[in-house]
């Protein structure tokens, strides 16, 4: 019998694993580079992955009216990470500059907003809402990187199973103690370290800048910003209450 629980970790885990599925699909449909393929399979593609990403993004935003339970951060930090994905193409928009500084203003707003309530609430949630920002950062940059050789089917293949390896691994964290929750953490660290460096050779076969640094410290970063911010958020509670 799966306890209620038990069905909450497997909710909270679950937009992870739709994130690979929703790559891996949409680059299964498609078969092929975009200048290789009928234009019809290229939009059935986009579409797939488009409409899992509304869903993630409608489920997220239904876990912040419904303030914030646990099981919607995970939800929340990949619709996140998506908005932002989003936000870097708007100027593909012919947006007018007044608007596109609006929505970036607009965003950040809302964006630090959330993320000081979900890190204000305790250590758990922080460290879910780093997992879930870096996680989906991660998943995002290793297709990119597969896809600069055209190679479909052979990225669908990888991110569908690393997502469902990373939801693996968010269920676990859910599920164990504090010793365990640390563990996961440093296996994401690990994970997220590789999908960077696999990302960043890639660029290099392009004659691309290197920026394996700065792409380790921002995904990494994410990962611990979360408890981070915790704990700087409990030391000036601390401070003002004195």
């Amino acid at each position: 019998m799966i306890t209620e629980q038990t069905k909450q970790n497997l909710i909270a885990a679950f937009p992870i694993f739709l994130i690979g599925l929703g790559i891996s699909g949409g680059c299964l449909i498609a078969g092929g580079a975009c200048y290789e393929i009928p234009s019809w399979r290229l939009y059935s593609g986009i579409a797939f992955g488009g409409l899992i990403a509304l869903f993630i993004g409608a489920i997220g935003v239904f876990g912040v009216i419904k303030r914030i339970p646990d099981w919607s951060i995970i939800w929340i930090a990949t619709s996140m990470i998506g908005f932002l994905v989003l936000i870097n193409f708007t100027s593909s928009f012919g947006l007018p500059s007044v608007l596109e500084i609006a929505i970036l203003i607009f965003s950040i707003v809302i964006g630090l907003t959330i993320f000081y309530f979900i890190t204000k609430k305790n250590w758990h949630s922080a460290a879910l809402l780093g997992v879930g920002l870096s996680t989906a950062l991660s998943l995002i940059l290793f297709f990119m990187a597969n896809n600069i050789s055209h190679n479909r089917i052979k990225i669908g293949y990888f991110d569908f199973i690393i997502g469902f390896i990373m939801s693996g691994m968010i269920y676990l964290f859910l599920k164990g103690n504090n010793h365990t929750k640390r563990l996961i953490i440093i296996l994401f660290l690990a994970l997220n370290s590789i999908m960077v460096l696999v990302f960043n050779m890639n660029m290099q076969h392009l004659n691309q800048e290197s920026h394996l640094l700065y792409l380790l410290v921002f995904s990494n970063g994410l990962l611990f910003s979360g408890i981070v911010f915790h704990y700087l958020i409990r030391l000036i509670d601390r401070i003002i209450s004195k």
